[in-house]
């Protein structure tokens, strides 16, 4: 539990810039992500100054070119500075500010007390002077301080920068200025570590995904790891991007790769059975068994197969069969002969019956006969020298035989 400030605490006779939160309300949280004053000024380069910008030379002259380490850090630095800005503006609106407050209630249980009963004394403080300013505009200059010294607080707690991009592009047209910093820091990541998503993709091939369409999930997977990257982690960016993007490419591999679509742990193991095959072919040039694959993966048989059976591949009636791309699966399998209307596949099928019957009234030796002379149930009607083998009789006797039989259906009519 945590207890109330009051609202005497608040020092509101000062001015928002010169505030200061104190060492004691952020003993438990780590802030080293927000507090590199060393760092960044070694780099001419302050967090806390909006007014300075990074050193136009620090960064790769070319969009393509690599980062190195330090560049990653301050790269990384400029772009937390720039979700700073962008919240910062964003809670100028009192619901984005209610919306920014939510959020961080759910996070609530990773908080000190000291933050929590901060940030809700400061947040119910301003819900009194908004209800004061209704009914008397004398409260507005503190309505106005309280609002500064909360959003001033909330740049100092960890950001959801996913919820920020989302606010921000509801409402474009009021913070395009910001947002497009954060899209022009996150593109220098994108288009420096291009390289590394090709790599990630080339391992993927052959797994019912053209190059170019794993490059472009490759891409989204980059685009969200320059959001996620912190610097202070102490591994490079590449590192860290390089789960991001294989986990975009395998989950839109998963995606394609048949009609039903699988949980991500299915998904995982079909990968590792693949795997082992491909390392097993690899090394010994045969295919694996499945005693083999029960032993590497110590999976039960019945499993095995059925990941087996999952790895079949969806392929598109557009594919080109051939290299050269002039026939389609679609061509292939195209009907030539006309359908026939509903109305003739009635009439067909009656009279199907009405022939079946009559057959039924036959003896099996007469009615195999019949079905080989006129071609019923057969691709066409057979002469009588290709039924007297057939039969191992006489041509004579099957044409006897026919005859006998077209007999007994005259006969039937006529009763």
């Amino acid at each position: 539990m945590f207890k109330w400030s009051t609202i005497q605490e608040l020092p509101l006779d000062e001015k928002p810039s010169e505030w200061s939160l104190g060492e004691h309300y952020w003993s438990d949280i780590n802030l080293s992500a927000f507090d590199h004053s060393d760092d960044i000024e070694a780099e001419n380069y302050s967090f806390e100054n909006e007014g300075e910008e990074s050193s136009p030379s620090s960064l790769p002259n070319s969009s393509n070119e690599l980062l190195s380490s330090e560049q990653e850090k301050q790269l990384a630095y400029a772009l937390q500075k720039a979700f700073v800005d962008l919240q910062h503006q964003l809670l100028d609106n009192i619901e984005n500010l209610q919306t920014i407050h939510n959020d961080f209630l759910e996070k609530e249980p990773s908080l000190s007390p000291a933050i929590l009963d901060r940030v809700l004394t400061l947040h119910d403080t301003l819900l009194v002077y908004g209800y004061l300013v209704e009914r008397d505009s004398r409260f507005e200059t503190e309505y106005q301080q309280v609002w500064e010294r909360l959003k001033i607080l909330y740049g100092k707690l960890p950001i959801n920068r996913d919820l920020l991009i989302a606010l921000a592009e509801n409402q474009k047209d009021k913070h395009l200025k910001p947002l497009n910093k954060v899209y022009e820091l996150r593109n220098h990541f994108v288009s420096a570590n291009i390289r590394l998503v090709y790599f990630v993709a080339r391992r993927h091939m052959e797994r019912g995904m053209t190059l170019d369409d794993m490059v472009q999930e490759g891409v989204i997977g980059l685009m969200r790891a320059a959001f996620k990257f912190d610097p202070n982690v102490g591994v490079r960016f590449s590192t860290y991007s390089f789960w991001w993007i294989k986990q975009a490419i395998r989950q839109a591999i998963s995606k394609q790769r048949s009609m039903v679509r699988y949980p991500t742990h299915v998904n995982d193991q079909v990968n590792r059975v693949y795997a082992v095959k491909q390392k097993h072919l690899a090394a010994t040039g045969k295919k694996i068994t499945l005693q083999e694959l029960q032993q590497q993966l110590d999976y039960a048989p019945a499993h095995i197969k059925d990941l087996l059976s999952l790895t079949n591949l969806c392929v598109s009636s557009s594919a080109p069969i051939f290299e050269d791309g002039n026939n389609t699966l679609e061509d292939e399998l195209t009907y030539e002969q006309p359908l026939s209307s509903p109305i003739s596949e009635y009439l067909n099928s009656e009279r199907s019956e009405q022939v079946e019957e009559l057959l039924a009234l036959l003896s099996e030796r007469q009615a195999t006969v019949v079905r080989l002379r006129y071609g019923i149930g057969h691709r066409k009607p057979y002469s009588l020298s290709e039924i007297a083998p057939q039969m191992g009789i006489s041509r004579e006797r099957v044409r006897q035989i026919a005859e006998e039989a077209l007999a007994k259906i005259r006969q039937h009519f006529s009763d």
